[in-house]
Protein backbone atom coordinates (compact mmCIF):
# COMPACT_ATOMS: atom_id res chain seq x y z
CA UNK A 1 0.00 0.00 0.00
CA UNK A 2 1.28 3.21 -0.95
CA UNK A 3 0.71 6.52 0.73
CA UNK A 4 -0.19 7.78 -2.46
CA UNK A 5 -3.09 5.21 -2.76
CA UNK A 6 -5.07 6.32 1.05
CA UNK A 7 -7.22 8.88 0.71
CA UNK A 8 -8.97 11.06 3.87
CA UNK A 9 -11.84 12.58 4.14
CA UNK A 10 -13.87 14.33 7.19
CA UNK A 11 -17.16 14.20 7.93
CA UNK A 12 -19.16 15.58 10.59
CA UNK A 13 -20.99 11.93 10.52
CA UNK A 14 -18.78 10.84 13.24
CA UNK A 15 -18.28 14.02 15.44
CA UNK A 16 -18.46 13.74 19.05
CA UNK A 17 -21.68 12.85 20.40
CA UNK A 18 -23.32 16.29 21.46
CA UNK A 19 -24.03 16.13 25.20
CA UNK A 20 -25.50 19.45 25.99
CA UNK A 21 -25.20 20.30 29.44
CA UNK A 22 -22.31 18.10 30.62
CA UNK A 23 -19.98 18.96 27.84
CA UNK A 24 -16.49 20.00 29.60
CA UNK A 25 -17.76 18.35 32.52
CA UNK A 26 -16.03 15.78 34.11
CA UNK A 27 -16.54 12.44 32.52
CA UNK A 28 -17.95 10.33 35.33
CA UNK A 29 -21.48 12.68 34.13
CA UNK A 30 -21.32 9.70 31.38
CA UNK A 31 -22.33 7.55 33.39
CA UNK A 32 -25.96 9.01 34.19
CA UNK A 33 -26.48 9.54 30.00
CA UNK A 34 -25.53 5.90 29.72
CA UNK A 35 -27.70 4.75 31.86
CA UNK A 36 -30.64 6.55 30.45
CA UNK A 37 -29.39 5.09 27.01
CA UNK A 38 -30.47 1.53 28.81
CA UNK A 39 -33.77 2.41 29.61
CA UNK A 40 -34.53 4.83 26.47
CA UNK A 41 -32.32 5.00 23.23
CA UNK A 42 -34.54 8.12 22.02
CA UNK A 43 -33.64 9.80 25.78
CA UNK A 44 -30.99 12.89 25.74
CA UNK A 45 -28.01 14.57 28.03
CA UNK A 46 -29.89 18.12 29.47
CA UNK A 47 -29.42 20.43 26.81
CA UNK A 48 -27.84 23.87 27.17
CA UNK A 49 -31.17 26.17 28.04
CA UNK A 50 -29.17 29.01 26.93
CA UNK A 51 -29.20 27.99 23.48
CA UNK A 52 -31.42 28.72 20.76
CA UNK A 53 -31.56 25.66 19.94
CA UNK A 54 -31.26 23.97 23.26
CA UNK A 55 -32.12 20.64 21.15
CA UNK A 56 -29.41 20.90 18.94
CA UNK A 57 -26.80 20.42 21.18
CA UNK A 58 -27.68 17.25 22.72
CA UNK A 59 -27.66 13.72 20.87
CA UNK A 60 -29.76 10.28 21.80
CA UNK A 61 -28.12 7.04 20.70
CA UNK A 62 -30.74 7.29 17.72
CA UNK A 63 -29.52 10.38 16.91
CA UNK A 64 -26.21 8.79 16.56
CA UNK A 65 -27.83 5.82 14.86
CA UNK A 66 -28.79 7.49 12.27
CA UNK A 67 -25.46 9.25 11.70
CA UNK A 68 -23.36 5.95 12.09
CA UNK A 69 -26.25 4.65 8.71
CA UNK A 70 -25.56 7.29 7.18
CA UNK A 71 -22.09 7.30 7.25
CA UNK A 72 -22.44 3.70 6.80
CA UNK A 73 -24.28 4.17 3.17
CA UNK A 74 -21.61 6.76 2.29
CA UNK A 75 -18.87 4.15 3.01
CA UNK A 76 -20.72 1.84 0.98
CA UNK A 77 -21.11 3.21 -1.69
CA UNK A 78 -17.57 5.11 -2.46
CA UNK A 79 -15.39 1.90 -0.78
CA UNK A 80 -17.48 -1.01 -1.09
CA UNK A 81 -15.16 -3.98 -1.29
CA UNK A 82 -12.43 -2.11 0.05
CA UNK A 83 -11.03 -1.96 3.54
CA UNK A 84 -11.80 1.14 4.92
CA UNK A 85 -10.45 3.12 8.68
CA UNK A 86 -12.42 4.87 10.93
CA UNK A 87 -11.28 7.50 13.30
CA UNK A 88 -13.85 9.23 15.57
CA UNK A 89 -15.37 9.26 18.97
CA UNK A 90 -16.05 6.75 22.11
CA UNK A 91 -20.01 7.32 22.13
CA UNK A 92 -20.02 7.61 18.20
CA UNK A 93 -18.14 4.33 17.75
CA UNK A 94 -19.77 1.93 19.85
CA UNK A 95 -23.25 3.21 18.16
CA UNK A 96 -22.02 2.58 14.88
CA UNK A 97 -20.65 -0.97 15.96
CA UNK A 98 -23.94 -1.67 17.68
CA UNK A 99 -26.06 -0.37 14.60
CA UNK A 100 -23.70 -2.26 12.18
CA UNK A 101 -24.02 -5.55 14.01
CA UNK A 102 -27.83 -5.33 15.29
CA UNK A 103 -27.50 -5.34 19.25
CA UNK A 104 -29.42 -3.21 21.12
CA UNK A 105 -28.39 0.41 20.66
CA UNK A 106 -28.99 1.36 24.29
CA UNK A 107 -26.50 -1.28 25.37
CA UNK A 108 -23.94 0.43 23.41
CA UNK A 109 -21.90 1.66 26.01
CA UNK A 110 -21.50 -1.86 27.21
CA UNK A 111 -21.55 -4.58 24.41
CA UNK A 112 -18.75 -2.21 22.53
CA UNK A 113 -16.99 0.06 24.81
CA UNK A 114 -13.81 1.87 23.53
CA UNK A 115 -10.50 3.18 25.10
CA UNK A 116 -8.63 5.78 24.40
CA UNK A 117 -6.73 4.91 21.12
CA UNK A 118 -8.37 1.71 20.22
CA UNK A 119 -8.39 -0.24 17.34
CA UNK A 120 -11.45 -2.24 16.64
CA UNK A 121 -11.95 -4.08 13.36
CA UNK A 122 -15.14 -4.84 11.95
CA UNK A 123 -15.46 -7.63 9.95
CA UNK A 124 -18.63 -7.23 7.21
CA UNK A 125 -18.01 -10.61 5.84
CA UNK A 126 -18.76 -12.97 8.99
CA UNK A 127 -21.04 -14.95 10.42
CA UNK A 128 -23.33 -13.33 13.43
CA UNK A 129 -21.33 -15.08 16.58
CA UNK A 130 -23.50 -16.56 19.44
CA UNK A 131 -26.01 -14.17 20.73
CA UNK A 132 -26.33 -12.07 17.83
CA UNK A 133 -29.26 -11.72 15.64
CA UNK A 134 -29.32 -13.38 12.39
CA UNK A 135 -28.51 -11.39 9.49
CA UNK A 136 -28.00 -11.78 5.53
CA UNK A 137 -25.10 -10.12 3.81
CA UNK A 138 -27.61 -7.93 1.55
CA UNK A 139 -29.96 -6.53 4.51
CA UNK A 140 -29.10 -3.05 6.36
CA UNK A 141 -32.36 -1.85 8.06
CA UNK A 142 -33.44 -1.10 10.98
CA UNK A 143 -31.21 -1.64 14.32
CA UNK A 144 -29.26 -4.08 12.06
CA UNK A 145 -26.46 -4.46 9.54
CA UNK A 146 -23.69 -7.06 8.92
CA UNK A 147 -20.53 -6.94 10.91
CA UNK A 148 -19.11 -8.79 13.87
CA UNK A 149 -16.46 -6.93 16.01
CA UNK A 150 -13.22 -8.43 17.09
CA UNK A 151 -10.74 -6.23 19.24
CA UNK A 152 -7.76 -6.32 17.08
CA UNK A 153 -5.32 -4.25 19.26
CA UNK A 154 -6.46 -3.14 22.74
Amino acid sequence: LLFSDIRTEFSGLLDPRKVGALDFQALDNMEAVWEADLKDPASTPPPVESSLQPRASVDSCLDLYRRATEAFSRLEGSYAGQDVVLVGHQDVLSAFCASMIGTDLGRHHLDYPFELGQVRCLDLSGPAKEGEPDRDAKDFVGYSGVAKAVDVIS
